[in-house]
């Protein structure tokens, strides 16, 4: 191997390591990532040069300009400090920080408060409200922790509102003089003409982040389940309840991850959505169980005394309801075996259109 093969492959090792540490937002965009990785190789080479002198480039220069650069871990960081400081979570992040835990906790409120109202409804005498505020505190400080530590990590990675925007799927065109209208027009019929129909990421950050506070949200509710909502229920149906919760916030917490790390890190998706897959799949047999268990709740069990005909009924609405969901959850399973298998393939395609 020449010299200048040596010094080239030296460089891009270097560079590869930078890039595996740099924020998902920035590795997200291509253009910009290249940009990136050439000024840095652009540095380097200077900086052999400078150090060189009078002589030719060598490789123990490249060696001296890489280690004069600093830690590759140390020249990502640098590109995380995107946002404004505010506390632990950046400036720009905080109002959706704040909306975002208004919705949770509001949502938290709103369902016990139903519970209480129930539960007051059915037992007249029983008053339960301490029980139902420390089921509201108690929820409460489980999401806010939750939601604090998502967007904690988010403004860790550097990222902003704008990141989690919808992509544009029009081409963006190069830019050319205001004269040239002709040409513009020609342009943009070849673009409509030469546009694939539906050329759109196999995975979006904002779908996977709303989703996966959505799933941490209702996983929570589930979970902590206020002394109204657990008496209506009966102990079974809401033990079943307890632990579909346990398994939805699990799944929101693989959303969630996906959703911070880089998208084209394409190891660490596929990773995370077999084990998606996988939560889901193992939620099976339970998912039965919960189907059984709502004819144990108080107010359906006693028609089976007063009104058998509406209490079968209600069992074969649940069973449908169950068979459908197992159903989803098979068709759900056969689309992320082909997305692991697809997700390099997919991007690469979405990235080469988006970018004529």
């Amino acid at each position: 191997m020449s010299e200048l093969s040596n010094q080239k492959q030296l460089i891009q090792e270097f560079l590869k390591e930078v890039k595996n540490k740099l924020p998902g937002w920035l590795k997200d965009n291509k253009s910009e990532l290249q940009d990136v990785l050439s000024e840095l190789e652009t540095h380097i080479w200077e900086k052999s040069e400078e150090i060189a002198g009078a002589q030719e480039v060598q490789v123990h220069h490249i060696e001296q300009a890489i280690q004069a650069m600093g830690n590759s871990r140390d020249i990502a960081a640098e590109y995380k400090k995107r946002g404004t400081p505010k506390i632990w979570i950046s400036k720009e992040l905080f109002p959706a920080y704040l909306k975002t835990l208004g919705i949770v906790i509001g949502v938290i409120v709103g369902i016990n408060i139903i519970g209480f109202i129930i539960n007051v409804l059915e037992n007249p005498g029983d008053n339960s409200v301490y029980s139902d505020l420390w089921s509201i505190f108690s929820a409460s400080w489980g999401a806010l922790f939750i939601v604090t530590v998502i967007f904690v990590a988010l403004s860790v990675e550097g990222y902003l509102p704008e990141d989690f925007k919808k992509a544009k799927g029009r081409y963006q065109l190069k830019s050319i003089p205001s004269d040239k209208a002709d040409t513009l027009e020609k342009l943009d019929r070849q673009w409509e003409e030469k546009r694939p129909k539906q050329v759109k990421p196999p995975l979006k950050r904002g779908e996977l982040l709303v989703g996966g506070i959505i799933a941490l949200i209702f996983g929570i509710i589930m979970l902590a389940q206020g002394p109204g909502i657990s008496n209506y229920l009966g102990p079974e149906m809401s033990r079943w309840l307890q632990i579909a919760g346990l398994f939805t916030i699990i799944g929101g917490f693989i959303k969630v991850n996906q959703s911070i790390i880089d998208l084209t890190n394409y190891t660490a998706q596929r990773i995370l959505i077999i084990m998606g897959t996988i939560v889901d799949l193992v939620f099976i047999p339970f998912l039965l169980k919960l189907g059984e268990a709502i004819l144990s709740v108080p107010v359906v069990h006693a028609l089976q005394v007063t009104d058998l005909e509406v209490y079968n009924a209600i069992g074969l609405a649940f069973k449908v309801v169950i068979g459908v969901s197992i159903f989803g959850t098979v068709i759900g399973t056969i689309s992320n075996i082909y997305k692991v298998i697809t997700l390099q393939m997919k991007f690469e395609e979405y990235f080469r259109y988006s970018e004529i």
